[in-house]
């Protein structure tokens, strides 16, 4: 969880955990836009994908975010870029 604050004003809040094993997003890493809330609620997600040359991670593309592909191969990076993104989009605008 991460919570956002400028000047005593909560801004901008997430949520990262890792679906349920055996369940609909087993495995996925999900994203949700608040820092409450059950496991159903969610706004985007990455899934462990691989191709024939590598490991990547694939966006589900539910992510409004400026960028986000679903049919890119993000590396960690790119995946932890994606949902910081998310995170502090509402501050940049």
């Amino acid at each position: 969880m991460a919570t956002i604050f400028r000047s005593g004003k909560r801004m901008s809040a997430c949520r990262i955990w890792l679906g349920g094993i055996g369940g609909r997003f087993g495995g996925d890493i999900l994203f949700a836009h608040n820092d409450t809330g059950s496991d159903n609620s969610w706004n985007e997600s990455v899934s462990v994908d691989a191709s024939s040359q590598s490991l990547h991670f694939r966006p589900m593309g539910r992510a409004s975010y400026v960028g986000a592909n679903h049919d890119a191969k993000l590396t960690a990076k790119g995946a932890a870029e994606l949902f910081w993104g998310m995170l502090i989009q509402s501050l940049q605008g």
